[in-house]
């Protein structure tokens, strides 16, 4: 095989690959997203009321609040407090609009930190004028030309 035409790594089936079927490697990850999810429950002390839509590894809601797979990884690998997912999940839903991942929630960002800029729309046509956080969500009348150029000359 020539330079030109050798597969990249990414590519290269190994042996475990060769030898396992599609349905046994979601087998496997099932049983990873199961460990995963009790070690939570274990953590947090909740039940998992179940994966929304019956697809496991998405959405599961657990004491009214509904956690992504990754987010509940998150929280067991980064070792992050008991308790602060369902203080991260409550403090997103009840501040609409701002909204912050839960890696950052862990390392210390809170909603109350993010300050927005605002901007008075002169364009008369433009009824809500035009917010905008330093993380690049924009509210109110986005599609005014007089608000996105003074966003873009920001």
């Amino acid at each position: 095989m020539s330079k030109s035409t050798k597969p990249s790594k990414a590519l290269v089936k190994t042996d475990v690959s060769s030898s396992l079927s599609i349905s046994e490697i979601k087998e496997r990850l099932d049983n990873c997203i199961d460990l995963y999810t009790d070690l939570f429950c274990q953590k947090q002390e909740v039940y998992a009321d179940g994966w929304i839509g019956e697809i496991k590894g998405g959405i599961n809601c657990f004491a009214d609040a509904f956690l992504s797979f990754d987010d509940i990884r998150t929280d067991l690998e980064l070792e992050a407090p008991k308790g602060l997912i369902f203080a991260w999940y409550w403090d997103n839903v009840e501040n609409q609009g701002k909204a912050i991942n839960y890696y950052s929630y862990i390392k210390g960002l809170r909603i109350s930190d993010i300050k927005p800029i605002e901007f008075e729309c002169d364009n008369p046509h433009c009824e809500d004028g035009f917010v905008e956080t330093p993380y690049g969500h924009v509210y109110g009348n986005a599609k005014c030309s007089v608000c996105e150029d003074k966003r873009d000359a920001e």
